[in-house]
């Protein structure tokens, strides 16, 4: 996953959703969302994560988060705001 082919929509975020777009060329991937203390709240992993993804962090307090996607060979990490 190379970092210029991911986008993060709605960033910041008003009501805590944002969307994101992984490249058709992806594989199995891993999605994390960290607070800014290194907290893991939000985990996923799909074997086929392509195209429009969300992620929905309006549970949790607004604040600054991170965006992790992984997979075996690449990892993007974007900074989320939710406001």
């Amino acid at each position: 996953i190379a970092n210029p082919e991911i986008q993060v929509f709605s960033n910041p975020s008003a009501n805590g959703i944002f969307q994101f777009s992984i490249p058709s060329s992806s594989t199995a991937a891993t999605i994390n969302a960290y607070d800014v203390c290194g907290r893991k709240i939000y985990c996923t992993v799909g074997n086929s994560l392509v195209g429009l993804a969300s992620i929905d962090l309006s549970p949790f307090p607004k604040g600054i988060y991170f965006l992790e996607i992984a997979n075996e060979h690449q990892r993007f990490v974007s900074k989320l705001v939710s406001e």
